[in-house]
């Protein structure tokens, strides 16, 4: 009996919080709306939207582009680390997205772009060993070539 009744309390529980709580729903709308402000240069509008769509539990194949949105709107408006923490997610998380090489190339230019000119080739010289898209090659390679010909600004 004293089961019965912590079951029932359970239920009861748990109905309270259903009504409450909707659930959160993705919605494929939500992200062509942040991808077009994105588009159309809104990054501070595409930030929210892409935000509010990681809290919806967006299927597992667009995540990846979802936290690219993010870091690419970040790099736009020169907020460098936390474009950073998207970029590298895509690295750490999505290691099979299709968003990864195109995050290497993101982090080489931040680290270029904050004067990290050894860390921006690290990473870069690590995307082409680990076998980049052939369209990704000459993109990678040029980007190297580019950063090893600028001149290093003395630091103080």
């Amino acid at each position: 009996k004293e089961t019965q009744e912590k079951l029932k309390q359970a239920e009861e529980n748990l109905k309270k919080r259903a009504e409450i709580i909707p659930p959160i729903i993705f919605s494929s709308s939500n992200y062509n709306a942040a991808m077009k402000a994105f588009s159309q240069g809104q990054y501070r509008i595409s930030l929210r939207l892409f935000n509010n769509l990681i809290q919806q539990n967006p299927p597992t194949f667009l995540k990846d582009n979802i936290h690219f949105g993010l870091g690419s709107s970040y790099f736009r408006l020169k907020k460098y680390s936390q474009a950073q923490k998207h970029f590298q997610k895509i690295l750490d998380d999505f290691q099979m997205g299709d968003k990864r090489f195109n995050s290497y190339v993101m982090l080489g230019l931040i680290h270029n772009l904050q004067g990290e000119k050894s860390r921006a080739l690290y990473l870069l010289d690590e995307a082409l060993s680990n076998n980049p898209p052939e369209r990704m090659k000459p993109l990678i390679s040029r980007l190297i070539r580019n950063i090893n010909e600028e001149p290093s600004h003395a630091t103080n």
